[in-house]
């Protein structure tokens, strides 16, 4: 008889410790549960006010640049003071809050390329020149409305547009292209380009290529300390080879915000089309493509 107790006991006891061990792994998993939502919340709430100070930051810079004046050398005096570049120098305007503009003026046109510009971009980048004879052809006849092949062209390949291209990376088709290649050219080409080139808001890479690495530091130096303008680039330049080379910037700028809040990130780059003495029914801006945000 008390053997059986003593039996009835010890499994009363494993009984026990099982239901207590049960019991502790649920309370584990609803512990980790409820941390994983509380962190899901915390991120959402991250997102969202993320999103709001994009919002806020980005409709404070609209209004800065229709309302105040664009200088020369392609800057802008904000009400605090801080010069807001558009030559694509990331700028800080307060904490966790990055901003990009690049003047469209200061890339090559992609649908209307000149071709010595884009001759002297190739070799830079130590191109061959049969490969520029080729990439500078194959380009246009993709883009050109007719059948006609030029010499080192391509009007054959399945699929070739004959117009011109809505997205730069059709430019990877081309069978001549490669990944490389495609990297270091698109960043110096927009479609948004106007029938002008602006090399004081030029990238460096294209301003090395376009008029050589000694005066493309020279200009890059005096725009850093914002002391460039045009008579000293005209002095640095004297007469271009370019006759559609021109010292203003255009209306078109393409605009890049990075918004960093506790865990979250939000980015949007913009093309923005101004029209700053619109009236009546036209806008005074026209965003002409967007991303992320």
């Amino acid at each position: 008889m008390g053997i059986r107790k003593m039996n009835n006991k010890g499994i009363a006891l494993v009984q026990v410790l099982l239901i207590t061990a049960m019991l502790s792994v649920v309370a584990l998993y609803v512990s980790k549960s409820a941390r994983q939502q509380v962190q899901v919340a915390s991120w959402a709430m991250d997102k969202s006010q993320a999103a709001v100070i994009l919002h806020s930051h980005k409709s404070e810079l609209l209004f800065q640049l229709l309302t105040l004046p664009w200088q020369q050398v392609g800057a802008v005096e904000s009400e605090h003071q801080q010069r807001l570049n558009l030559y694509n120098k990331p700028v800080k305007l307060a904490e966790g809050v990055y901003l990009r503009m690049q003047d469209q003026a200061g890339l090559i046109n992609f649908h209307y390329q000149q071709p010595l510009m884009l001759t002297r971009l190739l070799s830079s980048l130590d191109i061959s020149i049969e490969s520029q004879r080729i990439l500078s052809a194959t380009l246009s006849d993709w883009q050109d409305s007719d059948s006609l092949q030029r010499r080192f062209g391509d009007e054959k390949t399945a699929g070739i547009r004959n117009g011109l291209m809505p997205d730069i990376r059709e430019w990877r088709m081309l069978k001549i292209m490669n990944s490389e290649l495609y990297d270091k050219l698109a960043k110096n080409f927009t479609l948004y380009g106007t029938s002008h080139l602006n090399l004081m808001t030029s990238p460096l890479p294209l301003l090395n290529a376009l008029v050589g690495n000694e005066r493309a530091s020279k200009i890059a130096s005096l725009r850093k300390s914002h002391n460039l303008s045009r008579t000293l680039i005209y002095g640095i330049l004297g007469a271009t080879d370019y006759d559609e080379v021109f010292y203003s910037p255009s209306n078109t700028l393409a605009i890049s915000m990075l918004i960093n809040y506790g865990e979250a990130q939000i980015k949007q780059e913009l093309i923005v089309e101004f029209s700053p003495y619109a009236i009546g029914s036209n806008l005074p801006y026209n965003i002409m493509q967007t991303k992320g945000g």
